[in-house]
């Protein structure tokens, strides 16, 4: 069930995004960190003996992916992190500042000419220095952005609703 054990910490490997490597830490208080790896292996790990406690990294869907699957779990967060669990706005925000948009470039070909940041690499020349997975990623985020009705792709071209 476990890529790699070392004393009370257990490493499980994700899979695709938006899964993301996971570590049990099996203790008094039994605790997951980033739970995103795999449904089934968390489930199961969970019915041998409760997580009793969630620790997210940061806010993103593949570190979170399975954070509800342990609704009787504490959440530990990161105080600059924690609106992005309370506010679907905010969560959106993480990715595509929406103060600077509404004033500012209202296409995706806008925002890139103004250099956006987008997880740590900076947009420039209207061409992201991204890996091919960080591309991927980038994305799966603009389509989860418009099945919630955030942005609309139109003619290739991602708007701001």
């Amino acid at each position: 069930m476990f890529d790699f054990e070392k004393g009370k910490i257990r490493f499980i490997r994700g899979g695709k995004y938006p899964q993301s490597n996971s570590l049990l830490i099996d203790d008094d208080i039994r605790t997951i960190i980033d739970p995103a790896c795999n449904e089934e292996k968390l489930l199961s790990i969970h019915r041998q003996r409760p997580i009793e406690v969630i620790i997210n990294s940061h806010g993103h869907e593949d570190h979170i992916l399975y954070n509800s699957r342990f609704p009787d779990a504490q959440l530990w967060v990161h105080e600059l992190d924690a609106g992005v669990f309370k506010d679907m706005d905010v969560f959106i925000n993480q990715f595509f500042h929406l103060t600077f948009l509404a004033s500012g470039p209202k296409t995706m070909q806008e925002i890139t000419a103004h250099g956006i940041i987008y997880g740590g690499h900076r947009l420039a020349n209207g061409a992201w220095d991204l890996s091919k997975s960080e591309k991927a990623m980038m994305q799966k985020h603009l389509e989860r952005l418009e099945r919630i009705g955030s942005v609309k792709k139109e003619n290739g071209t991602y708007n701001l609703v």
